[in-house]
């Protein structure tokens, strides 16, 4: 939820999901300009969502955020992952990649730790 509440002080509009099924429930309902997503969730983890994702005919581009050691199957996904951030994260490192994702800018495959 703190990254619910960071989104809505940087003015966007946010959402989250309890789990992948969730996750992609709610791509069912609306339309993203992105979606910040865990690797490790229960019911349906990070890259089932990430397969999900590909199907869709839109789709938003995805930030991966995990604790997860090795990111390079989840950078490999170019056409869904536009970014890999490890956790933990400096904030204002995750704020500059969402803006740049955002604006279609290029980010580096993956962000260093804090």
């Amino acid at each position: 939820m703190l990254l619910v509440a960071l989104c809505k002080r940087l003015g966007y509009e946010s959402d989250s999901a309890a789990d992948g099924i969730e996750a992609m429930e709610r791509m069912d309902g609306g339309i993203y300009d992105l979606m910040l997503l865990d690797l490790m969730m229960p019911r349906m983890n990070g890259y089932q969502v990430i397969d999900a994702l590909r199907a869709l005919p839109s789709r938003p581009p995805v930030i991966v955020l995990t604790a997860h050691g090795d990111t390079r199957s989840a950078a490999a996904n170019l056409d869904v992952v536009r970014a890999v951030l490890r956790k933990p994260f400096d904030v204002s490192t995750l704020i500059g990649v969402m803006k740049d994702v955002i604006a279609g800018r290029s980010v580096p495959s993956e962000a260093p730790p804090a």
